[in-house]
């Protein structure tokens, strides 16, 4: 049986015609997007998680398929022993593949962490994954706290000051450690939601003009959908050695 629906089957067929499937309505997980300030709120984003519908739609097959690709960004040795944690986890369910897909290849991290700013999504976080340690943070705020990988995703392009937001991230790295990230590819984002549209170009000279002092490593993957192979930008970042 085939990992993709038949939409997505039409999707990629239309896709390789050049033409696309949009919605006409702007949402979210299905659920209706005012304004982008309006979308990024804390009180919005709890609203969201505490909508069933939304939770279907936000737990398909593609998003679990990305997320597994962004696992795999690093090899899977990399992640034994090490603290980790992901900086806007929402309801959780990255680390919970994480750790299900590291363990499996018979590695255990020494610790799993999970930040966000909506409590509603950090309920559902402790439920799906007790065992890890979930706190409120807005990552516009510093944190002193270090971690040995740091994942960010889907998260810059919602931020008014996505810079300040990196800076701080990158402030959470231990001596050593590497930080991933991913935001929609901007050539293909049109969801109004999003307040910054970066092309792989752009996001590049984003991160190394923000970034100074770290060795910046950028690509294109896939958002887990079949006609999706190009449309999520993604960097890593590591201290470059006598700098700083």
């Amino acid at each position: 049986m085939s990992k993709y629906s038949i939409g997505e089957y039409l999707e990629k067929a239309l896709a390789l015609l050049g033409w696309g499937i949009y919605p006409l309505g702007e949402t979210a997980q299905g659920a209706d997007v005012g304004s982008a300030l309006e979308h990024n709120t804390p009180e919005r984003t709890d609203q969201l998680y505490r909508n069933a519908r939304v939770l279907q739609h936000y737990l398909n097959p593609a998003r679990l398929r990305y997320y597994e690709s962004l696992v795999h960004l690093l090899p899977l040795e990399t992640y034994h022993q090490r603290h980790i944690a992901d900086a806007g986890c929402g309801p959780g369910y990255f680390l919970l593949q994480l750790r299900r897909t590291v363990e499996s290849a018979g590695f255990r991290p020494a610790s799993l962490t999970g930040f966000d700013y909506s409590l509603a999504a950090l309920e559902i976080a402790r439920q799906i994954l007790p065992e890890a340690d979930f706190s409120q943070l807005d990552i516009t705020t510093p944190l002193e706290r270090r971690f040995d990988i740091l994942f960010c995703m889907d998260v810059l392009e919602h931020l008014l000051y996505p810079a300040r937001a990196l800076h701080n991230l990158l402030q959470m790295l231990a001596p050593g450690g590497a930080l991933v990230l991913a935001v929609p590819n901007g050539r293909y984002d049109y969801f109004a939601g999003h307040v910054n549209f970066w092309s792989p170009e752009s996001w590049r000279v984003f991160l190394e003009t923000a970034g100074p002092g770290y060795a910046v490593t950028t690509g294109l993957v896939g958002n887990g959908r079949l006609a999706g192979e190009r449309h999520v930008n993604v960097a890593l970042l590591k201290a470059i050695v006598g700098v700083g």
